[in-house]
């Protein structure tokens, strides 16, 4: 067996998102997705038994009490969730339960989901129903929405288990609806979809990369959880804007609190990425915006290059294309080349469907099964930093 290096380098998160429009003042979305996590596509859970109905949204569950999504509904359902199961059962261990918005490894982490519903606390999760009037012939019953494709075939898995563990409160009944992506990202951003799952990958460091486009008044919208709370946009400002270390420290520990008593979103896990290198390859950095610089790679004195040839360093990439549309995918080979050079591969016609070259030379070949696309690079082509290709 070859010999082979591998980096664990950050983790994209997966959350349940609550569509808040029915208790929060309207306010202006924009139609950006955020980025998304790539789940490994094999699993040994059992596949969903629950009809899952490509469907058209309505505006909210008919079943909810008014205002929709009250505090204690989204209490009850975060109390009823066991991450752990859901790891074990679909992901066998690889992704980790995630307890906070912010991964712990990061600075100024901390576990409010954990310290405040435990691992799970299905009691709690029936009392708080039981308050708001829900008995077993007439449970909360709402739509539960989720993209097929776009975050893997694992993704059917999760939404099962998730049904499953509301649904034994006995208090809850879950309606499990797709969308593709496309038509998703429009629905959940129109505050169309009750509850949905989201995927979310990070710009930089710090915890406000994860908090904020979900928690804050002006970037929740454009996610849309349209949550707005004065108190939260004041303990997020302030956190983003001192310097002082153990300032910060406590004022994302209250965050973290408020977060947990609000639940704007319930983080479900994280998901590993990894750098798979052979022997004899050297400068892999990892800079703080997560970016892998291509312009600093090279080969040691006793690399074997898999091209045969020193000058050609081949990167490659385990994710599986779901669609030719750019609207309903993530080019992941593309943002790799953008993070390079600060171009794409290839760009529109502003207004038009007509592709022309980015970094691209020209329009790519195609191989006859329609499976392989090869693009020439432009002959001046350098990286961000000014250097050649």
């Amino acid at each position: 067996m070859k010999s082979r290096f591998v980096y664990a380098v950050f983790a994209s998160l997966l959350v349940l998102a609550f569509a808040l429009t029915a208790c929060q003042p309207a306010q202006q979305a924009t139609t950006q997705a955020p980025q998304a996590p790539v789940e490994p596509t094999a699993t040994t859970a059992p596949q969903p038994t629950a009809t899952v109905a490509e469907a058209t949204p309505t505006e909210a569950a008919t079943e909810a009490p008014k205002p929709l999504w009250n505090k204690e509904l989204k209490q009850a359902i975060a109390a009823a969730i066991d991450r752990e199961v859901i790891v074990d059962r679909v992901f066998e261990g690889r992704n980790t339960p995630a307890y906070h918005m912010v991964p712990a490894d990061y600075p100024f982490a901390t576990e409010p989901f954990l310290d405040k519903y435990g691992q799970r606390d299905l009691e709690l999760s029936k009392k708080l129903l039981t308050d708001l009037g829900y008995t077993p012939d007439k449970p909360f019953t709402f739509d539960l929405w989720y993209p097929p494709e776009h975050y893997g075939t694992t993704t059917a898995d999760v939404m099962q288990i998730i049904k499953e563990q509301l649904e034994e409160t006995g208090l809850m009944k879950v309606n499990l609806k797709s969308q593709n992506w496309a038509e998703y990202v429009d629905s959940f951003v129109a505050g169309k979809l009750p509850v949905f799952i989201l995927g979310w990958f990070p710009d930089f460091v710090d915890p406000e990369t994860w908090l904020s486009p979900f928690a804050s008044c002006e970037q929740s919208p454009g996610n849309g959880v349209n949550y707005c709370n004065p108190e939260m946009d004041k303990l997020l400002l302030e956190a983003a804007s001192t310097t002082d270390h153990d300032k910060r420290a406590e004022l994302y520990k209250q965050i973290g609190e408020l977060y947990a008593e609000e639940v704007p979103t319930i983080p479900l896990f994280w998901e590993p990425e990894f750098i798979i290198n052979r022997p004899g390859v050297e400068g892999i950095k990892i800079g703080a915006p997560f970016e892998f610089n291509y312009n600093i790679l090279s080969f040691g004195p006793d690399a074997k290059p898999a091209s045969g040839s020193t000058d050609t360093i081949i990167i490659g990439s385990t994710d599986e294309v779901n669609s030719l549309d750019a609207a309903d995918a993530y080019a992941t080979h593309d943002w790799e080349i953008i993070k390079n050079t600060g171009i794409t591969l290839m760009s529109y016609v502003p207004g038009t469907a007509d592709l022309v070259p980015g970094a691209a030379a020209e329009p790519p070949t195609i191989s006859e099964d329609g499976k392989t696309y090869t693009f020439k690079l432009r002959s001046d082509l350098k990286f961000a930093d000014g250097t050649p290709v």
